[in-house]
């Protein structure tokens, strides 16, 4: 009896994303296709608002297929690591240079620096405050399992940061999206006014789905910091 509501919750999950691709590729379509868009397979009475109606059309379009994409994809692939509930052992506390304490300190690679953080040479990352303070804001943006490796060995706030990417992102997919003027139904949207659309439309969708997931306290990363790491992966030498 307990795995029917299971399969129920399973196979309603999916039914939303398949909706939202259901409502939005005819637009997708139509908007790719480079034809005007009231030759789209669309109801010609959505285009009869003006500016609005065409507006309306074009962005609920490219952000539903964007959602539902990338629901169904974390859907099929799921996220094997845990939550940063529980982010593991604390990192090393941070001691003034003039604390008392040994009178002789370790100062080779590894041991402790003059502010007291730990130096691990190993894990890629340095625990230097100065140096992990100017590039924290954007670690938000990399790979769910780096950040999680980071909250581990630095102390890194990852839902925080998680959440500043978030709103940064959908920041800039407002503007990418926002910054187009329809001219009429009758006219064909240029492929670069398109392409623009569709990317600022994915960043919108991309950060409402991760909101969701910012609400269940879980840490998620975005599109470009995973190929951005992947391109870093391959350019790093090999030790």
């Amino acid at each position: 009896m307990s795995g029917r509501p299971a399969g129920g919750r399973k196979r309603l999950a999916f039914a939303t994303p398949i909706a939202c691709l259901a409502l939005g590729l005819p637009g997708c379509l139509g908007l790719a296709s480079g034809a005007a868009p009231r030759d789209w397979s669309l109801p010609p009475g959505l285009f009869e608002l003006g500016d609005f109606g065409l507006r309306t059309v074009v962005y609920f379009s490219v952000f539903f297929a964007a959602f539902g994409a990338i629901r169904l994809a974390s859907l099929l692939f799921p996220n094997p690591h845990p939550s940063v509930d529980d982010p593991g052992p604390a990192p090393p506390a941070r001691l003034p240079a003039d604390a008392p304490g040994p009178a002789l300190r370790d100062r080779s690679p590894g041991a402790e620096s003059s502010t007291g953080a730990v130096r691990r040479p190993d894990d890629g990352v340095a625990s230097d405050g100065d140096r992990i303070g100017l590039a924290e804001p954007l670690y938000g943006f990399l790979p769910r399992p780096v950040q999680e490796r980071l909250v581990r060995t630095i102390g890194y706030q990852a839902l925080l940061y998680t959440k500043i990417s978030i709103l940064l992102s959908g920041a800039i997919g407002l503007l990418l999206a926002g910054s187009w003027e329809p001219a009429s139904a009758a006219d064909a949207i240029p492929p670069a006014v398109a392409i623009r659309i569709g990317a600022g439309g994915f960043l919108l969708a991309e950060s409402a789905h991760r909101y969701l997931r910012f609400a269940r306290h879980e840490v998620s990363g975005t599109l470009i910091g995973w190929l951005a790491h992947g391109a870093a992966s391959l350019l790093r030498p090999h030790r």
